[in-house]
């Protein structure tokens, strides 16, 4: 069994599920969010590369940055999504399971 795996079926569930879930947010956002953020930064990161290393450099900075742009939002959204869908399981829990 490695780290990462639950004994209890309930508890891995809501673990798979907030996952996809969360995954599927990220990529939603990182469709949306990639194209702007590259549009934003472009031209400063592709200035900067030409001034730096060449202007040859340029064209390959460009689609590296686009792919760094897009595994940025992504991960940002993955990470965010995961951790507020894991406050409201818990946040409900607590409701439901708090003796009053």
């Amino acid at each position: 069994m490695t780290p990462n795996q639950s004994n209890s079926g309930a508890s891995g569930m809501f673990s798979g599920g907030v996952r996809i879930i969360a995954e599927t947010a990220a990529a939603i956002a990182a469709f949306f969010g990639t194209g702007p953020l590259y549009s934003a930064t472009i031209d400063f990161v592709e200035n900067y590369a030409n001034s730096q290393y060449g202007h040859t450099a340029g064209d390959f900075i460009g689609f590296v940055w686009g792919i760094a742009c897009g595994a940025l939002i992504f991960g940002t959204a993955r990470m965010t999504a995961g951790a507020a869908l894991t406050a409201a399981g818990a946040a409900i829990a607590v409701r439901i399971f708090a003796p009053y």
